[in-house]
């Protein structure tokens, strides 16, 4: 009776699945280890996007949620939890609108509407009309 392959040095060699053998490189496969890259490789190029883009459009966000809360806190509004805002360009960045929504802690909506002119620059041009309960309370040219 034959004892188990052996590999260099003497030690045994186990078998790989799916080859039908002691372990020999490049003679086969294990099942399912190469599949899942056929699967997941489309769907990560489906939700490909600028990574740059999409950072600094989740950094302009935050920093519109937050700037719009200093400005209603200055005015004696407060929120439960930060704004949610939504960004939207028809050219490629250049052009932004942004709507964020919310509460004040007295129960009353909050909304901004906010437009950046030249966003894609190093010199933006802000507009912000921040309303309270459908009632403009700030008009600013930045947060």
């Amino acid at each position: 009776m034959r004892g188990p392959a052996r590999g260099p040095g003497g030690t045994a060699r186990r078998p790989v699945p799916g080859t039908g053998g002691p372990g020999r490189a490049g003679t086969g496969r294990a099942p399912g280890r190469l599949w899942w890259p056929l699967l997941v490789l489309p769907l990560l190029l489906a939700g490909c996007t600028d990574p740059a883009t999409t950072i600094a459009e989740g950094s302009y966000r935050n920093a519109v949620a937050l700037g719009a809360g200093r400005a209603l806190a200055d005015q004696g509004v407060h929120l439960t939890k930060r704004l949610r805002c939504v960004t939207t360009s028809p050219d490629d960045w250049r052009t932004v609108h942004t709507v964020c929504t919310g509460r004040a802690t007295d129960g009353r909506s909050v909304r901004v509407e906010g437009l950046a002119e030249r966003a894609d620059t190093a010199t933006p041009s802000e507009r912000y009309a921040i309303s309270v309960d459908g009632t403009v309370l700030v008009l600013t040219n930045g947060l």
